[in-house]
């Protein structure tokens, strides 16, 4: 007879969780070879109510959003915000501005637009444009080189006086561009004498090198001594720009000025240059009068004005760069620093004057400005000094012709 073991499950040994009670079934294990052995019944426990089997209904959905109070970057400091902002170019911005209501109002504050540099633009998108004056009047370092006229009427007015850098290198721009950001009327304005508010009363940098369309915008600026039309202007860059008149004193009109560039400036008379280098501000620290085909007697005049005499103090060396000018020897130069130096003469030895001097007729500050200057000379040469300004043109070749050799 074959022995039976009946085996039940020991809560003491193996301690199961509490539940409803279930029957306990038996399993009957033969030890005897002849015997069948028949797969027994296993009760299941019934299906927990978290796991159900066929088809599972579809959950609702819960929309997760931000709260009807979330501003993006809303608590974070102004200055970190400035740091995220600085990695996205302009036309960028407009965009994000565009299709982004949380960014919409924060990206319409001007003081994120401290710094707007356009690089060469063949064609401006119309976005931009629209976009670009309603943010400009927080803009203090503008960048706008090789834009057209018609693009500058529209976003030069919309600058403010927080402006301090301004370069319109190798641009359209125009007299009444530049006059309607001194005195808001232009022209007419400035016949009747009404002086307006001046956009560029902080400026301390114009760069204008190359702009062919300038004639006598300076000259027109007429102020006085204790309101000149630019109080802060240190750097002024006129090279290579069509510019015919200065305003006369320099010393009155720019006296904070520390750095002149008039190299290759075709159409500023000599008499008018002289007058000018009679009565240099009184803090100029570098004069450039490159490829202007100066004599040693164009020089010898050299001088500071009166008014920017008193109370200058000891200044530092004058750096005057004559590059490209062929008529000066070294030592006609050498007899203009003795004369320089003199009591008696305009100058007075107010400061040390270092010459520059070199036959190397071209200077330049990067390719474009390369590119740029050989198309210049090109243009003079096919208009063959045809037509008014033809005697400066001519001097630009000759000048060019002397300083290869």
């Amino acid at each position: 007879m074959a022995s039976v073991i009946v085996c039940t499950p020991s809560a003491q040994l193996h301690p199961l969780p509490q539940g409803p009670h279930r029957p306990v079934h038996s399993i009957a294990l033969p030890w005897s070879s002849s015997s069948s052995w028949t797969s027994p019944r296993l009760a299941l426990p019934p299906p927990s109510p978290r796991f159900r089997l066929g088809p599972t209904p579809a959950p609702k959905r819960r929309k997760v959003g931000p709260p009807a109070h979330f501003r993006l970057f809303e608590h974070l400091p102004l200055e970190l915000v400035e740091r995220v902002l600085v990695h996205l170019d302009l036309e960028d911005l407009g965009r994000l501005r565009r299709v982004n209501l949380a960014f919409h109002a924060l990206l319409s504050d001007p003081r994120h637009y401290a710094d707007v540099s356009i690089p060469h633009l063949s064609h401006v998108p119309t976005e931009l444009l629209a976009f670009l004056p309603s943010v400009l009047c927080g803009t203090r370092h503008l960048s706008l080189r090789s834009f057209p006229s018609a693009k500058l009427s529209v976003l030069l007015p919309a600058c403010s006086s927080r402006l301090t850098t301004l370069d319109l290198s190798f641009s359209g721009v125009r007299d009444d561009d530049l006059l309607a950001l001194v005195r808001p009327g232009g022209r007419d304005q400035l016949a009747a004498g009404d002086r307006g508010t001046s956009v560029l009363h902080n400026l301390r940098a114009l760069r204008l090198k190359g702009c062919r369309r300038l004639t006598a915008f300076l000259a027109l600026l007429r102020g006085d001594n204790d309101d000149p039309p630019f109080p802060s202007l240190e750097t002024l860059d006129l090279s290579w720009s069509s510019l015919s008149a200065l305003p006369l004193p320099l010393s009155a009109h720019l006296p904070r000025l520390e750095d002149l560039n008039l190299s290759t400036t075709p159409y500023l008379a000599l008499p008018h240059l002289v007058d000018a280098l009679a009565s240099l501000p009184p803090r100029l620290g570098a004069l450039d009068l490159s490829h202007l085909g100066l004599r040693a007697r164009d020089l010898r005049d050299l001088g500071a004005g009166e008014t920017a005499l008193r109370g200058t103090g000891d200044r530092g060396a004058l750096r005057l760069v004559l590059a490209g000018n062929d008529s000066l020897t070294h030592q006609s130069l050498a007899t203009l620093q003795r004369h320089w130096a003199a009591p008696h003469s305009r100058w007075g030895g107010r400061a040390r004057v270092e010459v520059e001097h070199s036959p190397v007729l071209l200077e330049s500050d990067d390719e474009d400005d390369v590119r740029r200057f050989v198309e210049l000379v090109a243009g003079v040469v096919m208009r063959g000094g045809g037509g008014g300004g033809g005697q400066g043109e001519a001097a630009v070749v000759r000048s060019g012709g002397r300083g290869t050799r």
